[in-house]
């Protein structure tokens, strides 16, 4: 079964149903914050976001920005968000934003994609296999705002 949907980018009318989406992931997300979000990352050179509206409304959204490689030539597409409303998985919605964030991310030179999924995602960590994404690497996070004496955070380089 599939879902007719139009893409197109966010607008400022859309941040209350975006902010209902990201919480259906659990996330708290303000209306303010996604507001200034759809401003000034919804439609630049390097970060691009669209929604999936059906003729219910909103059905979904995914925001890619490219991240500049240093070792290597062109870009990392990076996937941030990707929400499909619950009631409209398994109809397409998903591979439809996908393949319009991949689309842009090959189109502007970068060397791969890459996004991140909850371990408890079990679902979605099946969609992107499907979609040929692999679990490669580790990632080690770091949550909040350093102190004002930073650099005992970080250990010494070799040799010193």
């Amino acid at each position: 079964m599939s879902l007719s949907v139009q893409l197109r980018t966010p607008t400022v009318v859309d941040a209350p149903a975006l902010v209902s989406l990201l919480t259906e992931l659990g996330y708290s997300v303000p209306e303010a914050t996604v507001l200034t979000n759809i401003e000034n990352l919804a439609n630049t050179a390097t970060d691009r976001a669209w929604v999936a509206e059906s003729t219910s409304g909103i059905v979904g959204f995914i925001s890619v920005h490219l991240i500049p490689l240093f070792h290597a030539p062109g870009y990392l597409g990076r996937i941030t968000s990707l929400i499909v409303r619950s009631n409209a998985r398994g109809n397409g919605v998903g591979g439809t934003l996908m393949h319009q964030a991949q689309d842009f991310c090959w189109g502007s030179d970068c060397e791969r994609i890459e996004l991140t999924s909850g371990d408890h995602r079990e679902q979605a960590h099946h969609f992107y296999e499907q979609l040929g994404f692999q679990v490669q690497s580790r990632r080690f996070v770091k949550h909040g705002a350093p102190p004002n004496n930073s650099s005992r955070d970080f250990p010494s380089s070799p040799g010193k």
